[in-house]
């Protein structure tokens, strides 16, 4: 009777009597954040361009404060632009700041890096467009392959930046009520490995530019030197939105002087045309364009949760299920999002790795062990925190010990319920053993030297790993320190994974 949702008017129907024994044997859950805790609908929110921030946050119980600036946003557009922008789709518009009309009127360089920002986001995009109504020519629909593209690329529209269609190699906009025409000679796609996307475009007066658009762990590495102020300013704004929950992102651009590009743009063909390592080959001629970057600023856009996430998982803990949760968002957001769905909690001692590099994980991972391996026990069924695992032995409360000094090159024999997981892994067709151990539980007391931050060994753990120290605590000699601590964790949060680390996991 109990198990009934009201707004469905559906109760619980069990298809099969042994539903509840199977639920109980359930002891960890891993997840995807985007679409599976989130609704994988994105609000382009704010944004920071050359090192101011623009856009107001209002929240869903603010519909009147909505419809008010919605109203200022097309009055400030007319009185811009000299006319309604017809292309504006202002009732559902959700980037909503006046001051942006205030900064594009005037003639400095503010103004040009508002013009330049949405440019970028007006044409650097595989988006597709199409006119729903032939009576209302004006009001465009866009499909693209992420909702994050399409966030970028409507917002850019309702700002007076409007991206019209595409015709073979041309690109054509709108900006501020005048139509303007891009060649489209290159178009670097986004992948999972680059995490960034490029196009090359030859604008009307002969310029050749190249627009990017990317996390923002990948474009500051790009930018030219000379830009340290504005890229710590950047670094701060964006810093700001993902402690909010917001996904961000870094646009960037550069002027290509013509001999540079012709000389590319055959090793690009030869790259294209090649029947060898085509992707490894295309890689490294686009790595060697992408460089000497002018930063412009970079993007906020929200993903809310999915209704009774929080909820949900809070019951899941109740239960004694561990939930394990893996994102390519950067940590901040992560963290955010984390604190938002109950997977991390105030009641919760954070432990974040970010080792960066092979012995900095190992250090960070050992001194985590050595700080709560006495503490905290095993929570897993092989270490005795639910039963012990048919066939092998509960680990005892030193064998964290072991391990530490087994990994020190002393000689130890191998940890049962480790070499179990090992067995269970490789059986399943795991490579390289057990690579399904850790992603990224969320921490907020780090466990480093001189730290300065007092550390709670009476509370649950909670483990945050960002996506570099994963790619060197999922080998062989660190997975078992790896699992070792896990095991110890009530959640576990991964930040920056890639889809081939989300596998492995």
């Amino acid at each position: 009777m109990d198990m009934y949702y009201a707004p469905a008017e559906r109760r619980c129907v069990p298809k099969s009597w042994n539903l509840s024994d199977d639920l109980g044997q359930v002891e960890y859950i891993f997840s995807d954040k985007t679409g599976t805790l989130t609704q994988n609908v994105m609000i382009f929110r704010q944004c920071t361009i050359r090192g101011r921030v623009y856009g107001e946050i209002v929240g869903d119980d603010e519909p009147d404060r909505a419809v008010e600036l919605r109203r200022a946003m097309d009055t400030r557009i007319e009185q811009t632009f000299g006319a309604p922008y017809l292309f504006r789709q202002s009732e559902t518009a959700t980037f909503l700041d006046t001051s942006v009309y205030d900064d594009l009127q005037t003639d400095n360089t503010q103004a040009r890096a508002i013009f330049e920002f949405f440019t970028v986001l007006a044409v650097c995009h595989t988006v597709i467009s199409s006119v729903p109504d032939p009576a209302h020519p004006h009001v465009l629909e866009y499909k693209a392959q992420s909702p994050d593209e399409a966030a970028l690329v409507s917002t850019a529209r309702d700002v007076g930046f409007a991206f019209l269609r595409r015709d073979k190699d041309r690109v054509y906009c709108n900006f501020r009520g005048q139509d303007h025409g891009f060649q489209l000679l290159a178009t670097l796609e986004f992948t999972s490995a680059r995490k960034r996307m490029s196009v090359i475009v030859r604008c009307e007066d002969g310029r050749l530019m190249l627009l990017s658009k990317g996390a923002d762990s990948v474009i500051m590495d790009r930018i030219r030197a000379n830009q340290e102020r504005l890229r710590q300013a950047t670094l701060g704004d964006l810093e700001l939105f993902a402690n909010h929950g917001l996904r961000t992102l870094c646009l960037g651009y550069r002027i290509l002087d013509e001999a540079e590009y012709t000389t590319w743009k055959r090793d690009y063909d030869h790259a294209m045309a090649s029947l060898g390592d085509r992707e490894t080959e295309v890689e490294a001629v686009s790595d060697r364009i992408e460089r000497e970057l002018q930063l412009i600023g970079g993007t906020a856009i929200e993903d809310k949760l999915q209704d009774g996430v929080p909820a949900t998982i809070a019951q899941l803990a109740l239960a004694g299920i561990k939930l394990w949760v893996l994102t390519g968002d950067k940590t901040e957001t992560a963290i955010n999002i984390g604190y938002s769905c109950n997977l991390l909690n105030n009641d919760m001692q954070l432990v974040v790795v970010t080792g960066g590099d092979h012995e900095g994980t190992r250090a960070q991972l050992e001194r985590a062990l050595r700080e709560f391996g006495d503490t905290h026990a095993d929570l897993s069924f092989a270490g005795g925190g639910g039963g012990a695992l048919a066939g092998v032995a509960a680990k005892s409360p030193g064998a964290w010990r072991r391990l530490v000094r087994r990994m020190q090159g002393e000689q130890s024999s191998t940890d049962p319920a480790f070499q179990h997981a090992r067995n269970a892994a490789q059986s399943r067709g795991r490579r390289g053993g057990v690579k399904g151990v850790w992603d990224d539980i969320r921490t907020r007391n780090v466990p480093v030297e001189q730290s300065g931050l007092q550390l709670r060994h009476d509370v649950p753990l909670g483990l945050v790993i960002d996506g570099a120290s994963l790619k060197f605590a999922l080998e062989d000699d660190l997975a078992p320190l790896l699992l070792e601590l896990a095991v110890r964790c009530q959640s576990v949060l991964c930040c920056r994974v890639s889809p081939l680390q989300k596998a492995l996991v």
